[in-house]
């Protein structure tokens, strides 16, 4: 289990040590590591000073987000992921009024149910689709077989000697086809 404080304070703001990430583990008397499962993790926001462009690493992306969450106007483009996106969309709605949240959480409703009955239908349509395709590739295929049948009725007839005019009357086509 880790513990996760984003400070905007740093430990030593004199030290030579200016480390953004401070990990803490409980030792015991004898400088061993008391429990591995607990960790402490510091964010010292203070000691974060890269821009922008001078942001690399996945880590440095969160730190530069938690840091400058409360000053922008919209996602930079080096933020531009779905993480970021939701964060920045929950931040946004963490300050509505109650009554705006209550606006936005009616218009949620809505578009909800209307997805959902979009999504439903467009299943519906999908399954109806397949099911008449089904059906017709059946209905295909009783036909083909029905034509393979007769074209071999046909055969054995005509190598039977059988007039070509009296397998046309039974078979109700040509028999030379």
């Amino acid at each position: 289990m880790s513990c996760v404080g984003i400070l905007d304070i740093e430990f030593e703001p004199d030290g030579p040590q200016r480390d953004v990430l401070t990990r803490v583990e409980l030792k015991d008397q004898h400088n061993e590591v008391f429990y591995d499962k607990l960790t402490f993790l510091y964010l010292q926001m203070p000691n974060f000073t890269k821009g922008e462009t001078e942001v690399v690493t996945y880590f440095d992306k969160w730190l530069y987000f938690l840091k400058n969450l409360a000053t922008l106007e919209d996602l930079p483009a080096i933020l531009r992921e779905e993480h970021f996106e939701h964060g920045f969309h929950l931040a946004e709605t963490a300050n509505f009024s109650p009554g705006e949240r209550l606006s936005y959480q009616r218009s949620l409703m809505v578009y909800w149910d209307v997805k959902n009955v979009i999504d439903t239908a467009r299943e519906e349509g999908r399954e109806a689709g397949r099911k008449q395709a089904r059906e017709e590739s059946r209905e295909q295929g009783r036909e083909q077989g029905r034509e393979l049948e007769r074209t071999l009725i046909r055969q054995q007839l005509l190598a039977r000697g059988i007039d070509p005019s009296v397998i046309e009357g039974i078979l109700g086509r040509k028999a030379s086809d």
